[in-house]
């Protein structure tokens, strides 16, 4: 039995969620577009995993990655250049926590640079910021099984100010500067960076 995939058409309707298979990996997309005007790609093994979390975050060793993608993207065709990125580091992003035996949470961040100067043709940032739900907070709230509550992250494109600012300030302050601007998890193929410059006037 699939706990997620049980939990998952439970909430949403089996009718909403699709299986997709890219490389070794299961992933689900859950379309919300008539609602929310997204689908959501996201990971179906990570929760098996037993996070070792430092004791201030008992009670997050288990969770899902999740992409929250445009309504109008097809997300099933995981060949396309739009997505591809998506399913190549929620892919990543899993395979090195587990093969590492470490964890994720909130903040924690990834350069994107060593593989690609952007994620994609359409999307120009180079990093990555996981977050908890934030356009999708009533969604995907933690979803509670027997022994264990299942929660979400989501993976924020950003750009290379917005790292250093993230590295600089923190965490904290990022997120507050993030959604200051209205930047969720929510993909905006069209977003600036959330910082302003000097340069700004003249662009």
């Amino acid at each position: 039995m699939d706990l997620l995939l049980n939990i998952l058409e439970t909430r949403f309707g089996k009718e909403k969620i699709t299986k997709i298979q890219f490389k070794e990996e299961r992933f689900y997309c859950i379309d919300l577009s008539k609602e929310k005007s997204v689908k959501v790609l996201m990971t179906s093994r990570f929760h098996e995993y037993q996070m070792p979390v430092p004791e201030k975050l008992k009670g997050y060793e288990n969770g899902e990655l999740f992409a929250c993608l445009p309504g109008y993207w097809d997300v099933r065709n995981h060949n396309d250049e739009k997505v591809i990125w998506a399913y190549e580091w929620l892919h990543k992003i899993l395979t090195y926590t587990t093969e590492k035996q470490t964890w994720i949470g909130e903040g924690h961040t990834y350069d994107c640079t060593k593989h690609s100067a952007q994620l994609s043709q359409s999307l120009k940032q180079n990093h990555l910021f996981i977050s908890s739900p934030i356009y999708l907070e009533t969604e995907l709230a933690p979803m509670q099984n027997e022994d264990k509550t299942i929660h979400f992250w989501g993976i924020i494109p950003i750009f290379s100010d917005e790292m250093d600012f993230k590295q600089s300030k923190g965490t904290v302050k990022f997120k507050t500067k993030l959604l200051s601007k209205g930047i969720t998890e929510k993909i905006d193929e069209y977003r600036q960076t959330a910082l302003k410059t000097r340069w700004t006037f003249f662009k």
